[in-house]
């Protein structure tokens, strides 16, 4: 049983060579997307049937489409959004303001994770979560004045997930003994460290 999703990390594709062909997508430098609140996969297919003799199914046919990937975090740091979304952060004279703009188009990238597992005999065991392509949408964000009580707002993110050139849209580790073996395992999978 699954529990305690922890760590996760963003990175952008690579600048040269982003998809080989019939392989695991290239990535540049990976960040830290922020503390982990919760994600949700949703994934689509496209499928058709045929009726044959007797008006029974003949032929049935169903591919994967793209995955919807609905995460949030407690919060995003704005040199790490504007990895996540091509937003333009200020570099000049010390400023980190983050600019939305109509023009921005978000990269391409890759996102992995871990979480921990318990198992028969209350033996924890973790495994990583690797989505090797996908592309965020931007989504709405609430702010609201204290009043009588204080509501804590994290920071939503959709994520579209699709499959890349081997073919593979989610890709599940092992069960690891360690936690660092589950991390190392992500980190391996964006090929670098964080920032």
């Amino acid at each position: 049983m699954e529990y305690g999703a922890k760590e996760p990390k963003w990175a952008p594709f690579a600048a040269e060579n982003p998809e080989p062909a019939g392989a695991l997508p290239n990535y540049g430098t990976p960040v830290m997307l922020g503390e982990f609140s919760n994600l949700k996969d949703n994934p689509f297919f496209v499928e058709a049937s045929a009726a044959g003799d007797n008006d029974a199914t003949a032929r049935y046919v169903k591919r994967f489409r793209q995955c919807q990937v609905d995460l949030t975090v407690l919060d995003m740091a704005n040199e790490v959004a504007s990895s996540v979304f091509g937003s333009k952060l200020d570099t000049t004279e010390g400023k980190r303001d983050l600019h939305f703009s109509k023009d921005d188009n978000p990269p391409y990238g890759g996102l992995a994770f871990y979480t921990e597992n318990v198992m028969k005999g209350d033996v924890t065991k973790y495994q990583g979560v690797f989505y090797p392509k996908l592309k965020a949408n931007m989504q709405g964000k609430s702010y609201s004045t204290t009043g009588s009580s204080i509501t804590l707002q994290d920071t939503a993110l959709q994520m579209m997930g699709m499959a890349c050139n081997s073919g593979d849209w989610k890709i599940l580790s092992e069960l690891f003994d360690t936690e660092a073996e589950a991390a190392a395992w992500r980190d391996a999978k964006l090929g670098g460290t964080s920032t």
